[in-house]
């Protein structure tokens, strides 16, 4: 992974851009919900951020595909960070003049949409830096970029706050963005595939090639198959993430330091990872991985309702997140190497609206469920449904070997 950061001058600039942009977003994603609780006091006000959040991944996110297919890669991250600039300057009047505090949630709408739609360009423009044998240790680089946010942004973020207020923040979210602007135009590959195309008809016109994209992920072929097994993947997690606290808390008796440490096992025992996926990936086909990982991640649902320790809890939720960072750059380099380029930001795009899809699904129905039964009821039939779909894909795989690594 280290030698392709060095031996790839563009994909080391655009993974620069991506974890300097990420920082400023992870300042804003867990400060604004903070800073509407201490102006409302409303739990409520504040948890409903996070939907607001979401609403981009199923809906923009599924036409960014079109952007990454059919325009200029670079200029559609330059103006996606243009976009969020734009609104992090709207959540500075919004949270400085009275009466604006609403504005907040569609402020953070438009923010989230422009990253939505750089989630996608970026994804599509890595196999335009590296040689498609290389695709595997790319992915797994720009994981680290993304996530190495994830872990120091929050606790910067705090300090930052403590010391200077959210004015700091919205001010050091505005310099990342101007540094990955600047990181993005340096880029001398080109990101694009061919000339930008005008399409004609509107909407319709737009929908039309957006079906294309579903069709080429329906096909019979490897792509639908492993998109539904990781629909079935994010689900049991959307599941887990809905009651897991209420485990923790209620059934294992855990408080908040420790709930805390936790879940944050999870980003630590990814990003350990990440770095050997290229390794473990590479003696076993994709539909092997996915077999593994359904059955891995059900056992460990079992065990965490079963075992109960205090002390091995620990391990096991760390042992839970261990197969999600193989799958998902296993998954991404897959379809960067075997989609079509014309397509593959539509292939991208459609993949992650289903993905997103099944994981407000999972969360949706264990909420549901919880009412009837306890957490620990929830995670231990999350588990079993995982064995289950885990044994009956290991069967059709081994029937009908997708060609699709």
């Amino acid at each position: 992974m280290l030698n392709v950061f060095r031996r790839r001058p563009g994909l080391r600039r655009l993974a620069l851009a991506c974890a300097i942009s990420l920082s400023g977003d992870q300042l804003l994603l867990v400060f604004v919900p903070y800073l509407i609780f201490q102006r409302t006091h409303s739990a409520a006000a504040a948890s409903s951020m996070f939907f607001v959040i979401a609403v981009p991944r199923l809906v923009v996110g599924f036409f960014g595909g079109y952007l990454a297919d059919f325009g200029d890669r670079k200029r559609v991250m330059v103006l996606c960070h243009l976009w969020s600039a734009g609104s992090v300057l709207g959540l500075f009047a919004a949270t400085h003049v009275a009466g604006l505090l609403w504005a907040v949630y569609p402020v953070m709408l438009l923010e989230a949409s422009a990253s939505q739609i750089f989630l996608v360009s970026r994804q599509t423009a890595v196999p335009r830096l590296v040689p498609s044998t290389e695709l595997t240790e790319a992915n797994s680089l720009m994981y680290v970029a993304t996530t190495v946010p994830a872990l120091a942004g929050p606790a910067a973020g705090g300090f930052l706050l403590a010391a200077a207020g959210f004015d700091a923040l919205i001010a050091l979210d505005l310099l990342t963005f101007a540094a990955a602007i600047g990181l993005i135009l340096s880029i001398r590959e080109p990101l694009s595939t061919g000339p930008q195309r005008t399409v004609a008809g509107g909407i319709a016109g737009v929908l039309q090639l957006q079906r294309e994209g579903i069709a080429e992920v329906w096909r019979p072929t490897g792509l639908r198959q492993i998109t539904l097994a990781a629909a079935v993947l994010t689900a049991s997690v959307g599941a887990f993430l809905a009651v897991a606290v209420p485990f923790a808390s209620g059934v294992l008796r855990f408080d908040a330091r420790e709930i805390g440490i936790l879940f944050g096992v999870f980003p630590f025992a990814n990003l350990a990872l990440a770095a050997l996926v290229p390794r473990i990936a590479r003696p076993f086909s994709i539909t092997t991985l996915y077999a593994f990982g359904l059955l891995f991640k059900g056992t460990m649902l079992v065990l965490m309702v079963t075992v109960r320790v205090p002390v091995a809890e620990f391990a096991i939720f760390a042992c839970f997140a261990i197969p999600d960072v193989v799958l998902l750059i296993v998954t991404l380099s897959a379809i960067q190497a075997q989609v079509q380029p014309e397509l593959l930001g539509r292939v991208s795009s459609t993949v992650y609206t289903v993905l997103y899809a099944a994981q407000a699904v999972g969360t949706g129905s264990a909420s549901l469920a919880v009412l009837a039964i306890s957490p620990a009821g929830v995670l231990g039939a999350c588990g079993v449904l995982l064995l289950v779909v885990g044994l009956a894909f290991a069967a059709v795989t081994r029937q009908r070997r997708a060609a699709f690594v």
